[in-house]
C-alpha cells in the first residue's frame, strides 16, 4: 500500500437551474497507508486542482483550475451555461501531488434541472418546542403567497404521529438516560431488543383563517413506558390550483421533570464480581434533585422455549431502594451469582407523580447462550469493557462463543494487519486483553 489523498467535497444546494452558480468547497488530507498510518495535512504538496464538468450526456461544459491553500482547502464557483443537458452532472477534480500519493482524482455529482417556482410557501412551528406529560403544545402552519398576503380558506390536512425519542440533560453526557444501547451493536440478545414505546398516528382536516394560518392544539396526557417521545405534526396546504405544499414541526415530550442517569465503570464483569451502579437524579436542565425515592430492579436475562423459540425470562431478581440527594450520585451494588446478561431497571417519580424509567445492560463472563433450533450460522459476540481508550490503557474484550471448548484467533487490524494471537476457550466466554499503543491513535 502507499499513502493516498483523502477528499471531502460539498456543494451548497445539490440541484441547480441552467445559468446558475454552483458553489463547491472541499478539503484534502494525506491518508497514511499501512497499520501505523495516520491522517495528516498535505503540507503544500498540492497547490492547485484542475477540474472539468460534464453534463448528463457526458459533454464537457466547464473546465479550469483552482488554488489549494496550505491547509488543504479549496473554494470553487462554477457558472453553468444556459443550455446544458438536464439531469445528473458531475465535476471531476484532479490534483497533481508528489510521487507516491494515490487517489489524486475525485468525482462529485449534482443535478441540473428546470423547475417552476411555487406560488406560495408553507411553514410550520410549535410552541413550545418541548413539553411534558400533563401539558400541551400548539402546532401552527402558515401559508403565504410569494407575491404577498396569506392563503385564506385553504384546506389543511394535519398528520400527527408519535415515536420513541431520547434526551440527555445538559452537562450530563457521561450518564445514560432512558434505554441504553451498545455502541458496538448487539449480539445474540439483539433479536429481543426493541426501543421502548410505540408509534401512534392521528389525522385532522381544517382550513386556514384569513391570514393563511391554522393552529392545532396537542394535549399530552400519558405515556407508557415513561420515556421521551417525539410528536411530529405535518401539515399539507392546498391552493385553488391544487398545488399542495407540506411543512412539519416536532415537539419533544418529557415523561417527567425527573430524569435518572445510570453509569457503570465497566460494560462487563467476572462472575462473582459485583456490578457497581451509579444513579444520578436530575431535572430536565441537569440540576441534581434531592429527596426523590428511586426503585431499582436487577435481574439476569435467561431464556425458555415458547412455541419452539427461545424467549427471555427474568432470573436472580434483586430489588433495592434509594433516595436521591443533591450531592454525590447514589451508588449501589448487585451480586452476580451466574454468568450472563444482566438488566438494570431504575424508576422514579417527580413531585407531581410523573414517572421516569432508565435501563442499562451489563454482561457477566461465563454466561451460556441457548443453542439455535434452526439451521443457521451462529455468531461470536465481542463486548469491550469501555467506550474510549488512551495510549497506555489495556482494552478488555469479552468474547461470547456459541460453542466450547474452542480455539480462536484474534487479529488486530488498522489499515492492515497489526498482530495475531491464538487463544483457547474452555467455557462459554473468555476475556482478551489488548494494550493500546501510541501508534494506534487516532
Amino acid at each position: 500500500q502507499s499513502d493516498s489523498i483523502s477528499w471531502f467535497v460539498v456543494d451548497d444546494r445539490k440541484m441547480y437551474r441552467p445559468a446558475e452558480t454552483v458553489h463547491l468547497k472541499g478539503w484534502l488530507r494525506r491518508y497514511g497507508a499501512g497499520p501505523t498510518g495516520d491522517v495528516s495535512p498535505l503540507k503544500g504538496e498540492v497547490t492547485k486542482l484542475s477540474y472539468s464538468v460534464d453534463d448528463s450526456r457526458g459533454n464537457e461544459i466547464l473546465k479550469g483550475e483552482t488554488p489549494v491553500t496550505t491547509d488543504g482547502g479549496f473554494d470553487l464557483k462554477l457558472d453553468l451555461p444556459k443550455t446544458p443537458n438536464l439531469g445528473h452532472a458531475r465535476v471531476e477534480l484532479s490534483a497533481s501531488p508528489a510521487s507516491g500519493l494515490s487517489g489524486s482524482t475525485y468525482n462529485h455529482g449534482f443535478q441540473i434541472q428546470e423547475f417552476r417556482r411555487p406560488e406560495f410557501e408553507v411553514s410550520a412551528s410549535a410552541d413550545p418546542s418541548s413539553s411534558i406529560v400533563g401539558s400541551s403544545a400548539v402546532a401552527s402552519v402558515a401559508a403565504r403567497y410569494y407575491a404577498g398576503g396569506g392563503l385564506a380558506g385553504a384546506p389543511v390536512s394535519w398528520s400527527v404521529s408519535s415515536s420513541p425519542g431520547s434526551y440527555t440533560p445538559p452537562g450530563r453526557s457521561e450518564y445514560s438516560f432512558g434505554t441504553w444501547t451498545p455502541w458496538w451493536g448487539w449480539g445474540w440478545e439483539g433479536r429481543y431488543y426493541s426501543r421502548p414505546g410505540h408509534s401512534t398516528y392521528q389525522s385532522f382536516q381544517a382550513v386556514t383563517d384569513s391570514a393563511g394560518v391554522h393552529h392545532l392544539k396537542m394535549d399530552f396526557q400519558a405515556m407508557e413506558p415513561p420515556a421521551p417521545t417525539v410528536v411530529r405534526a405535518e401539515a399539507s396546504v392546498t391552493d385553488v390550483n391544487r398545488q399542495a405544499w407540506n411543512a412539519s414541526t416536532s415537539v419533544l415530550v418529557h415523561p417527567s421533570d425527573l430524569y435518572l442517569g445510570l453509569k457503570t465503570p465497566r460494560s462487563f464483569v467476572e462472575k462473582g464480581q459485583p456490578i457497581q451502579l451509579e444513579i444520578l437524579a436530575c431535572d430536565r436542565e441537569g440540576k441534581a434533585v434531592a429527596g426523590r425515592p428511586i426503585e431499582v430492579l436487577a435481574y439476569r436475562q435467561d431464556y425458555e422455549v415458547v412455541e419452539g423459540e427461545y424467549r427471555p425470562t427474568r432470573t436472580d431478581v434483586q430489588k433495592q431502594s434509594v433516595v436521591s440527594s443533591a450531592g454525590a450520585p447514589s451508588k449501589l451494588s448487585f451480586q452476580t451469582p451466574a454468568g450472563g446478561t444482566y438488566k438494570l431497571e431504575v424508576r422514579g417519580t417527580d413531585e407531581q407523580g410523573r414517572a421516569n424509567l432508565s435501563e442499562l445492560t451489563v454482561w457477566v463472563a461465563g454466561g451460556k447462550r441457548p443453542p439455535e433450533r434452526k439451521v443457521e450460522q451462529e455468531q461470536v459476540t465481542l463486548i469491550p469493557n469501555q467506550k474510549e481508550f488512551r495510549a497506555g490503557d489495556v482494552a478488555e474484550i469479552l468474547v461470547q462463543a456459541p460453542f466450547y471448548p474452542a480455539e480462536g484467533v484474534m487479529t488486530l487490524r488498522r489499515s492492515g494487519l497489526l498482530s495475531t494471537k491464538t487463544f483457547r476457550m474452555e467455557g462459554p466466554s473468555t476475556i482478551l486483553k489488548v494494550p493500546i499503543e501510541e501508534g494506534y491513535v487516532p
